[in-house]
């Protein structure tokens, strides 16, 4: 790189986006719903869970406004751990059939070990 270009690159003037194993450096104000698209066809390779890949390409397919992208890059970082797809999945077809239970945010604490049980 030669040392001019190197002086007219100005950090401020560039924002970073990870998607999945990629790092981008896109100049501020720039659309990056393609480069979003593009990346995300080739990251939900590597979502294990079918249902969970489904709903990707299901998004990558619909999404057309900032806040589409901005919802669909969330769904994809919460469903690109395959065991965290798993346990979301398996809640929300608990939640079809209603087979989930109410609790109070204190049992929901126990259960998951945030808090210590009193004696």
């Amino acid at each position: 790189m030669s040392p001019n270009l190197i002086e007219n690159y100005n950090l401020s003037d560039y924002q970073t986006v990870k998607l999945g194993h990629a790092i981008l450096s896109v100049p501020r104000g720039m659309d990056l719903k393609p480069y979003i698209r593009q990346l995300l066809s080739i990251e939900v390779e590597s979502i294990q869970n079918p249902v969970a890949r489904a709903a990707i390409e299901r998004g990558l397919n619909e999404a057309t406004t900032d806040e589409d992208f901005s919802s669909l890059l969330e769904t994809f970082h919460l469903l690109s751990s395959s065991a965290n797809a798993d346990r979301l999945i398996a809640a929300l077809e608990r939640s079809k059939v209603q087979e989930t239970a109410a609790q109070s945010v204190e049992d929901f604490k126990r259960e998951f070990g945030l808090v210590e049980e009193t004696p």
